[in-house]
């Protein structure tokens, strides 16, 4: 899921703050910086959603994903179709958090 700002995307910080608190006590919120810089709201070590800023393009990348990235490669293909429907939950739960909090920044 794409979400599009009219202006600069948060920065990774700010995600993770912003984030730590809208969803505090709920779900584990985790700034990866290895390889791709994300942040991840875990629920579990396989239900997560994976946000990515792409600065340069003005849009945030959001997926549902493992909440343990190093479990994508060891189990994603078996455990996948089982995982799907949790995932997109996840990341529909996160979108309209972040369709809220940054209403007046991104393009409808």
């Amino acid at each position: 899921m794409k979400i599009n700002f009219n202006t600069e995307v948060p920065t990774l910080d700010e995600l993770h703050s912003v984030l730590e608190e809208g969803f505090k006590g709920k779900y584990e919120i985790v700034k990866f910086t290895f390889g791709v810089n994300r942040v991840i709201v875990k629920k579990s070590g396989f239900i997560a959603a994976v946000i990515v800023p792409k600065s340069k393009k003005n849009f945030l990348q959001l997926n549902g994903h493992f909440g343990n990235p190093w479990l994508s490669g060891i189990v994603g293909l078996i455990f996948y179709p089982f995982l799907l429907s949790g995932w997109k939950k996840m990341e529909r739960e996160v979108n309209e958090f972040l369709q809220t909090k940054y209403s007046d920044k991104i393009v409808q």
